[in-house]
């Protein structure tokens, strides 16, 4: 007889144990695969959408000198790098839109994934692509083929329309100090070739993605970023809004494989171990027929292998199943079919291979231990460590399980823990998914939009002077948005970080100071006498993070009712340089009087032309002051606040005077329930707002949401996915385990029932075995659980987490419960003379 014929004989004789075996390993196999693939699934889905919105690019290098050697040097350094040419010629102004004209060569092109809508990009003189928003707002009747005049630089010159670019710029990472024309993104493309004959050369940029490895390439971005004296930038907007997930995918992917592929292979050396505690006979019969050692390691190494094999084939349509419903109901995007490359696969089936190997190790396990073993011993299945007795005053059910349980120390022990950690497993995965969500205040369905991440300042004298003048949203946009009937409000913020009140000395009372002293710069003084010429103001000195805010008549009128209970003429309060003052809760009454009715000085810190530096004033008059910080409410989910000191001043005369540039954070509130076709309005209307900008923000809060509770959803069914499989596993291997040892003394069993005891007292041996695991185990965790819970920061209250504890424990309980009828059913239907029998 075969090998093979002989193995599958072997297996065929315990049916039921090779069916348990099956399951076991479709389970791990199964599970272990779905997670990998579905997780290469999204993380490819993510990672071409990202590029898609961000670019492909790791760095951009500014205004390379030679960019020939640059490239050379950067390909010397990283071998692997990809490196692409935009050179910028500047920017030109058509219809009070700015717009930067550059060209990009084919490899930045692609870096960046630039879609273009229709046509192509420019590749001789005379020609021009344009970036879609900026073609619509210019000249929408501009069509291709078509030609216009434009004013570039010191040329006019006439062009022809070859392509129209998909919006990009606004999304694209840019530095702090971005310039138009400058340092930002091309929204006018010209040729390369045109570029290169054109006086208004600026500046040549080199676009770098250093490394294939996203795990390496921020390193690398930012070793090759300060080669280059940091003349350059990181694409954060890709790294850290884009992929922001990517890593953390990964990481619960590598330790959800990790845990499964333990748990199964524990539950497969149970399974093996009761198998050959059955078969230890027939292997006694091989060696006495002349088989060596080897050839039942072969017969072990085959049927294993056959068990894997079969469990691969199963595994497979599963695994397609459980995939497609995994990535639904998580990320949405991705799909193991296109978004799993021939890398993974080769890494899948590696997994698979180790796994293999390591899982058919366990399976020699128990015959190893058997290795010394004469043939005669195995014969007669004899025993050669006596279990020591634990002499006890109780019950024969508390006496034998405590006997059980001491005797078999380890078996115990390694039960009691897998249970503790099945427990853990789905407590921590909702913890994690609970603490990702965080909590959520307010009204979600808003818009938020930035027009910088940031800016670049040089501090000086306690003020803020601007490296570069920051792009705001403008007024009359924002004001046309206001007006829009889908909208039901906007939170306008100027930007205000330059500007400050400058407080005389009479005016400097001593909870100013304190306010001063606490968030002045540190190293800074704040002196400015040196920068005014009005004697009178001499000793004034700016006061720090002060928030201002600028209204219409009608959120005047709001302010004025909710807050001072009186009708305030508006008109007086524009005209003559009127504000008012929210204070802190704490601000003393006593020191109103310092600032009430007089005259407050608003200034800020400028260079002028021959880069001196000169402070601009602008004189107001406190009408109003109200302790409290400003909070109004604007509907039943809307309040609007500003923290700490705020100044209200007029919309109209603060941009008018040049306080304000413009606006640098808006929140835009639709209307409750309005028709699909307004909603849509209002959201094209502010993408528009930022179409123009580079480097600005844009947030959608309720898609950012959505985003956001993808990777809640990924973690939350992966620890449900995690929970179940590892609990039934589990079960598997105690109720394996248990039902062994009660294999292993069935002889004993088959006399303490022949001598009258009762089947059920059989049963509660079981269960108090199962018992005493289970409360073992809840002990251990609930241990872990109260350190998590209290050292660990948390954003939800100790109440919920015991909450969904304690369905850990109960779900835990219910599987060992069914364990334990499965154990007590397949030993009831077992006679005595059955337990007695010795077979030859």
């Amino acid at each position: 007889m075969s090998m093979i014929r002989l193995a599958l004989k072997l297996l065929q004789s315990q049916k039921k144990w090779m069916f348990l075996t099956l399951c076991t390993l479709v389970a791990g196999l199964t599970v272990c695969t779905t997670v990998y693939f579905s997780t290469q699934a999204i993380k490819g889905a993510i990672l071409e959408k990202s590029y898609k919105q961000y670019g492909e690019f790791d760095a951009v290098l500014l205004d390379v000198n030679d960019s020939n050697v640059a490239v050379d040097r950067i390909q010397k350094k990283y071998p692997h790098a990809q490196i692409g040419k935009m050179g910028l010629v500047g920017s030109v102004r058509e219809n009070e839109i700015e717009a930067t004209v550059g060209w990009m060569d084919e490899t930045s092109a692609t870096l960046g994934h630039l879609k273009i809508n229709d046509g192509r990009l420019p590749k001789k003189s005379g020609e021009i692509a344009i970036e879609e928003y900026y073609l619509h707002t210019i000249d929408p009747s501009w069509s291709l083929g078509e030609t216009r005049t434009l004013n570039i630089g010191t040329h006019t010159d006439t062009y022809t329309l070859v392509g129209i670019v998909e919006n990009y710029s606004s999304e694209w990472s840019t530095p702090l100090d971005v310039e138009k024309g400058v340092n930002d993104f091309p929204n006018f493309f010209i040729s390369v070739e045109e570029f290169k004959n054109n006086e208004n050369t600026v500046t040549v940029h080199l676009i770098v993605k250093v490394s294939e490895s996203i795990s390496s390439a921020e390193n690398k971005a930012f070793e090759l970023l300060e080669e280059y004296q940091y003349n350059g930038y990181f694409n954060e907007n890709l790294f850290y809004v884009g992929l922001i997930d990517y890593n953390v995918i990964s990481l619960f992917s590598m330790i959800f494989i990790m845990i499964i592929a333990v748990v199964s292979t524990l539950s497969i050396y149970q399974l093996f171990a009761f198998f050959y505690r059955e078969q230890v006979k027939k292997s006694a019969i091989l060696r006495a027929c002349g088989a060596t050692y080897y050839q039942i390691y072969k017969l072990i190494f085959v049927q294993f292998s056959f068990l894997y094999f079969v469990s691969i084939l199963m595994s497979l349509p599963l695994t397609m199943i459980v995939s497609f419903v995994f990535i639904k109901n998580t990320f949405i995007d991705g799909s193991i079919f296109r978004d799993v490359g021939y890398g993974d696969l080769l890494i899948g089936s590696l997994i698979i291979i180790v796994v293999f190997l390591v899982q058919s190790l366990t399976a020699f396990v128990p015959l190893l231990k058997r290795k010394d073993h004469s043939i005669l011993e195995m014969l007669k299945a004899r025993k050669t460590n006596r279990e020591k007795r634990i002499l006890t005053h109780q019950s024969f059910p508390i006496q034998f399980v405590v006997n059980q349980v001491i005797s078999r120390w380890k078996q115990t022990t390694l039960s009691i823990l897998g249970i503790s950690s099945v427990i853990l497993i789905f407590f921590v995965f909702v913890f994690l998914a609970k603490e990702t969500e965080g909590v959520w205040e307010g009204e979600e369905d808003f818009y938020y939009l930035a027009s910088q991440k940031g800016y670049s300042y040089e501090p000086l004298a306690g003020m803020k002077l601007l490296s570069v003048d920051v792009i705001t949203f403008d007024l009359d946009d924002v004001n046309s948005l206001e007006e829009h009937e889908g909208v039901e409000f906007v939170e306008k913020i100027p930007f205000s970080e330059d500007v400050f009140p400058i407080l005389d000395e009479r005016q400097q009372t001593p909870f100013l100071k304190q306010w001063s002293s606490h968030f002045i710069e540190e190293g800074q003084e704040s002196d400015i006498s040196h920068f005014i010429k009005d004697e009178l103001l001499k000793g004034s000195k700016p006061l720090p993070n002060v928030n201002f805010l600028t209204v219409n008549e009608e959120e005047f009128n709001k302010i004025t009712d909710y807050f001072f209970n009186s009708e305030e003429d508006y008109a007086k309060f524009s005209r003559e340089n009127h504000l008012m003052i929210f204070l802190p809760s704490d601000f003393p009454e006593e020191e109103i009087q310092a600032l009430q009715g007089e005259e407050l000085i608003l200034g800020k810190l400028v260079k002028d032309i021959e880069g001196e530096h000169r402070l601009e004033q602008w004189p107001y008059t406190v009408s109003n002051i109200a302790i409290g910080e400003f909070t109004l409410p604007i509907r039943e989910t809307i309040v609007q606040h500003l923290s700490g000191i705020t100044i209200v001043v007029d919309e109209t005369q603060a941009f008018s005077q040049g306080i304000f540039s413009g606006y640098y954070d808006l929140k835009v509130y639709p209307k409750h329930n309005i028709d699909r076709e307004l909603r849509l309005e209002v959201d094209t209307l502010t993408r528009n707002l930022i179409a123009m900008i580079p480097g600005s923000l844009y947030q959608p809060i309720l898609e950012w949401l959505q985003e956001e509770k993808k990777l809640i959803d990924f973690i939350f069914w992966t620890g449900w996915l995690l929970f179940f499989v590892t609990v039934a596993l589990s079960s598997i291997s105690i109720g394996t385990n248990v039902y062994s040892r009660f294999m292993e003394k069935k002889e004993e069993w088959a006399i303490y029932l022949a001598n009258g005891m009762n089947r059920n007292v059989m049963a509660k041996c079981f269960q108090l075995e199962l018992l005493i695991y289970f409360v073992a185990s809840v002990v251990i965790s609930t241990l872990a659980f109260v350190a998590l819970v209290s050292f660990i920061n948390r954003s939800h209250t100790v109440l919920l987490y015991l909450i969904y504890f304690g369905y850990s424990i109960l779900l835990v309980f219910a599987c060992l419960y069914v364990c334990s009828v499965f154990i007590i059913k397949r030993a009831n239907k077992r006679s005595i003379l059955s337990l007695i029998r010795k077979p030859e």
